[in-house]
């Protein structure tokens, strides 16, 4: 066989023998070094895209309250998500924040509908055995939005009309919240507390009046969107984000505060002030 018959065969050899195992190891080892460097950033991406279509909802949502408030003597709405139901009928989807889908697991307050559940920081709320005034049947309907318990007619020994938001046209409205993420309603009051954790929502009754006011401002301090924000509408119709420590800082009602000391778990957040 000549030299050069035996080159060729070699050279046919190196063309056909495909990787060895290492070879094969290294570029598995460099796809998985890739996807664990884009999966964070992907995953922020997404976190981004979710807070974006939930801004889009509340503005819809904002919408609603000022039809209904021009409708209405510039009252607002209390039971607010029934109450605006024919501005918002053919958009059932927009009552949903696409981070937060997944069916609430916590119990609701006693003599509620007991298959109704409280949301959290990625649960909606579920309100079961809905009709609204067309008819229309929902066994659960899910919710990831909150109504400001001081905002709309007086419905609690917490809440009064002297101090209570009962109508749009009021001073500093741009300070006032009145619909953002949440895992359910609440009364927030001066003595209530930031979440211990995150992810904490209230649960738990008042000793004195045996009733479930606790801290519900938790029930706003969700987690959900990045930089610890979460989206708010307030009485002036606006819709912007509102960091998680902010909160303590709206006017929830007429005689509210400033805020407490913060727990470790949000000292990472930026302060408002």
């Amino acid at each position: 066989m000549s030299r050069a018959g035996t080159k060729k065969e070699i050279d046919g050899e190196r063309r056909t023998r495909g990787f060895t195992l290492i070879e094969l190891l290294v570029v598995i080892s460099i796809i998985a070094l890739l996807m664990s460097i884009m999966m964070p950033a992907l995953g922020r991406v997404r976190q981004m895209a979710q807070a974006t279509v939930c801004q889009s909802n509340v503005r819809h949502l904002a919408l609603a309250y000022e039809m209904f408030a021009d409708s209405n003597e510039d009252r607002l709405p209390d039971g607010w998500w029934r109450e605006l139901y024919t501005y918002y009928s053919k958009e059932i989807k927009i009552l949903l924040c696409p981070s937060a889908k997944k069916k609430g697991t916590y119990p609701t307050n006693p003599g509620n509908n007991p298959k109704s559940r409280r949301g959290g920081r990625n649960q909606a709320r579920v309100a079961a055995d809905v009709t609204f005034p067309d008819g229309r049947y929902y066994p659960e309907l899910l919710v990831s939005y909150a109504q400001n318990g001081h905002a709309g007619e007086p419905g609690n020994k917490y809440t009064e009309e002297k101090t209570s938001w009962l109508r749009t046209r009021e001073k500093g409205a741009f300070e006032v919240p009145v619909l953002m993420d949440g895992a359910g309603g609440g009364v927030p009051r001066i003595v209530d507390m930031p979440p211990e954790y995150d992810g904490q929502i209230y649960f738990g009754y008042d000793p004195e009046f045996g009733t479930p006011n606790i801290n519900e401002i938790r029930n706003y301090c969700v987690n959900r969107h990045p930089a610890g924000t979460i989206n708010c509408l307030f009485l002036d119709w606006r819709v912007r984000k509102v960091g998680l420590k902010e909160l303590w800082g709206l006017r929830w009602h007429k005689e509210w505060p400033r805020p407490p000391l913060w727990p470790a778990w949000m000292e990472k957040f930026k302060d408002p002030w």
